[in-house]
């Protein structure tokens, strides 16, 4: 993260450098999908992640799904 500039925050969740990494270890016209959690539009943490992507990807796809798959599961 702080490789890729990223400011430090105590309350961001693990997938944001997971995200982070995966973006870096792409090659010169790689692609990646991945299934996120809704909270990456909700919450302020995810907002310099969505401006990384932004400025590192040429073209970026946001599928939103807003079914709940699993009843039981709080994340």
């Amino acid at each position: 993260m702080k490789g890729q500039r990223f400011s430090a925050s105590r309350i961001a969740n693990i997938w944001v450098p997971f995200v982070v990494a995966a973006a870096v270890a792409l090659r010169q016209g790689g692609r990646m999908a991945l299934v996120l959690p809704a909270e990456l539009h909700k919450v302020n943490y995810a907002a310099q992640l969505c401006s990384f992507l932004s400025n590192s990807s040429k073209l970026i796809d946001i599928i939103p799904c807003n079914k709940l798959f699993y009843e039981c599961v709080e994340q």
